[in-house]
């Protein structure tokens, strides 16, 4: 059995290193690209902190003004069983609010891409309702739809629906041409047409859409939460803030970052497992 040299094993490592297109680029060959990829933001997130435990040490910054970032871990910890339970509120709101501007974005949007009239209709309203600021709809979303979840789920939804319905409509209308052409001298169904050929190329332009509308929704939920509400992420840095207590007021900002980021690689999970379902060659 032929034995490789040791410079010819570094050889070849190097270039299945970078023939790899899963592996980051700069990775070491042999080091997992899970642990490449973690270590960047962890580490950049430690540094900012430790820039920021150490300004605000070495400048003596009033609590008021801005506390440690080990200030504000120590409320996050004292208040946890709070934080915990206002955020059953938020999130609740948050997801049903997403729920509801993705089912009317992507029927909106599959409408718009079978017909042209209907997207010449809607998309000039769609674009100026886009437009108005969602902080000031927020009291007029409260007397259209009172006082209790509803008010904050519709503000959720205002805020989702515009990126999942433009980035839903552009993927059902990048099919090649020439690819339409061909099925349809295949005798396709509309029904074979969407399934094989629209549908796996929205997929991914669906997914971007969604992983900017999942931010959205915790801001939503928390702007409506600022007009009016009991309970929810929002009303506790409301209260807090009132009560000028800023280190528990980012311990709560905290806790909506968090559940934001959450959130996001949920969906970036789901949208790894469509994008295989929908591969070419998977069978549909």
């Amino acid at each position: 059995m032929t034995t490789l040299s040791p410079s010819r094993q570094s050889r070849r490592s190097t270039t299945h290193a970078e023939s790899d297109p899963s592996l980051p680029p700069g990775a070491a060959p042999g080091v997992p690209h899970r642990i490449v990829g973690l270590a960047a933001p962890v580490g950049y997130f430690a540094l900012v902190m430790t820039v920021w435990e150490s300004a605000v040490r070495l400048l003596h910054v009033a609590p008021l003004v801005l506390p440690a970032p080990s200030a504000v871990a120590r409320a996050l910890a004292d208040n946890a069983q709070l934080l915990l339970h206002h955020s059953r509120v938020t999130v609740v709101e948050a997801m049903i609010g997403l729920g509801i501007a993705l089912v009317a974005a992507v029927l909106l949007a599959g409408a718009s891409a079978a017909s042209p009239l209907v997207h010449r209709m809607l998309y000039p309203s769609i674009v100026v309702f886009e437009a108005a600021p969602k902080v000031a709809l927020a009291p007029l979303l409260v007397i259209w739809f009172g006082l209790g979840l509803s008010s904050k789920v519709a503000t959720v939804a205002i805020m989702c629906f515009f990126a999942i319905y433009v980035a839903t409509f552009r993927g059902l209308n990048s099919v090649d041409g020439d690819q339409m052409d061909l099925v349809r001298s295949l005798r396709a169904t509309r029904r074979e047409v969407f399934l094989r050929v629209r549908l796996p190329v929205a997929v991914p332009h669906f997914f971007t859409g969604l992983k900017i509308a999942v931010p959205g929704a915790m801001i939503g939920a928390v702007v409506g939460e600022f007009v009016t509400a009991q309970a929810g992420l929002g009303y506790l840095v409301l209260q807090f803030s009132q009560y000028l207590d800023t280190t528990r007021t980012l311990a709560a900002i905290a806790v909506v970052t968090l559940w934001s980021g959450l959130l996001y690689r949920l969906v970036v999970a789901a949208e790894s497992a469509a994008l295989r379902r929908f591969a070419p060659g998977s069978n549909r």
